[in-house]
């Protein structure tokens, strides 16, 4: 036999109640779960206010660090500049160096051929040693002449033996005793 028992009324609602009651506890702890969640959704929007707030840090140090780039890189045009006109200078001096070799291979051939054609002190000093050699030969000539022309002279009476004496003394051979 089957038992055809129908709920009654005290059965239902208990069975309801018994449900509600089992429903509310649920939700209690769905909304306990909701209220922590809550709370993990509002700690993380805090975290992602501050790091909203370092993103901004760091975006304003970037920017800085760009303008310090910038005024770098000005400073690197300068420099790029200025190594531009030392070019063109030491281009220039390059020149001048050049020509100051030129010059510097003139004056010494210059200085090589007055080498060529410089005479030494052993060769003057020989040169004048002839020189004088030759004056003194000339000047025995010449003395000769006036010996002969003093004695020619004195055989003429024109001078006096005194006056032959004093001129045959004179230099540059002069004769001491006649």
């Amino acid at each position: 036999m089957i038992d055809t028992k129908e709920p009654t009324l005290k059965n239902v609602l208990d069975a309801f109640n018994n449900y509600a009651f089992h429903t509310d506890q649920q939700l209690g702890g769905i909304k306990e779960e909701i209220g922590g969640i809550k709370t993990e959704i509002g700690g993380i929007k805090e975290e992602i206010g501050g790091i909203k707030t370092e993103i901004g840090g760091i975006k304003e140090e970037i920017g800085g660090i760009k303008t310090e780039i910038g005024g770098i890189k000005e400073e690197i045009g300068g420099i790029k500049t200025e190594i531009g006109g030392m070019r063109g200078e030491i281009d220039m001096i390059m020149e001048e160096v050049g020509g100051t070799k030129v010059e510097m291979s003139g004056l010494r051939a210059d200085i090589a051929d007055i080498r060529a054609q410089m005479v030494t002190k052993s060769y003057l000093d020989d040169k004048l040693a002839d020189l004088r050699g030759d004056l003194t030969v000339l000047m025995r000539k010449e003395d000769t002449k006036l010996k002969a022309l003093v004695d020619i002279l004195t055989k003429k009476k024109v001078l006096s033996t005194e006056e032959t004496k004093i001129i045959f003394s004179m230099e540059p051979f002069p004769q001491l005793a006649l």
